[in-house]
């Protein structure tokens, strides 16, 4: 099993009318494999996540996802079910998730509800990994430590007291919130949009100066914006450096350029 890309869309779309995490995942060896293939594998998953028997899945009671396993489901949509459930446990408010064939034998994406990107990241990767540990029979990864680690990246991608207070009145009026980067915040679409960093408005000059101050941050605000620029990424050791975003993530980012251009829209 391997994660090949991961997205996150920000806006409604066609499964959710919230934020979700898109991952795009190939099965490898356990391609057209279900659960019940594997001798004792939805005992030892059970006993290592009890939660799970709580999970609805398509019968929409609890039990549901329980008897999905016993009948035998594929592994795409076991790993979702692994990765909602670690986020319930790291406390974060997570229900929605669906896993549909993407393209070519093995090939799915796996589609959850998003509400901190970074962290659910983070534990779909583990949830891939305890998986394949369970299926093979061997050693499964600590589940107090993965959540324990997952509440930590939570914690340090949480915004400050009073850019969450903006957050917060801007939902109860409807307003459109995107998060940029950090504790930069793009409020609104369109002509009525505005951008703030904490509590400080786009009306100082302050913003413009912290955005150009971060180079891959500012190359990313102007492709948003359809201006062209040079294809690169950050280079986070002397001899590895970061690949950037796919191209996948690169066309995702391309569509939000064009709706944030809209005119006259909220």
């Amino acid at each position: 099993m391997n994660i090949q890309t991961v997205r996150h869309i920000e806006g409604p779309n066609v499964y959710l009318y919230k934020p979700i995490l898109v991952a795009r995942i190939h099965l490898g060896e356990w391609t057209e494999k279900e659960s019940v293939d594997y001798p004792g594998f939805t005992e030892r998953l059970l006993a290592l996540l009890p939660g799970l028997a709580d999970h609805h899945c398509a019968k929409g009671a609890p039990g549901g996802f329980v008897e999905r396993l016993q009948g035998g489901t594929y592994f795409g949509h076991i790993c979702e079910h692994v990765a909602i459930e670690l986020s319930h446990l790291a406390g974060l408010d997570v229900h929605y998730g669906k896993t549909v064939y993407a393209d070519g034998p093995g090939s799915y994406d796996i589609v959850i509800e998003c509400v901190c990107f970074e962290t659910q990241r983070w534990l779909l990767l583990q949830a891939v990994e305890l998986v394949r540990a369970l299926a093979r029979n061997e050693r499964a990864p600590d589940v107090a430590r993965i959540v324990a680690e997952a509440s930590d990246i939570h914690a340090r991608n949480q915004l400050g007291p009073s850019t969450q207070a903006i957050v917060d009145a801007c939902k109860r009026r409807g307003i459109p919130v995107r998060r940029l980067q950090g504790s930069f915040l793009e409020l609104g679409y369109g002509v009525h949009r505005k951008r703030i960093e904490a509590t400080i408005t786009e009306k100082t000059s302050c913003i413009g100066v912290d955005i150009a101050c971060d180079k891959a941050f500012t190359k990313r605000l102007l492709e948003d914006a359809g201006i062209p620029v040079p294809y690169g990424g950050v280079a986070t050791t002397p001899r590895r450096p970061s690949t950037g975003c796919t191209m996948s993530e690169r066309q995702s980012s391309s569509s939000r350029s064009m709706v944030a251009r809209g005119r006259g829209s909220r």
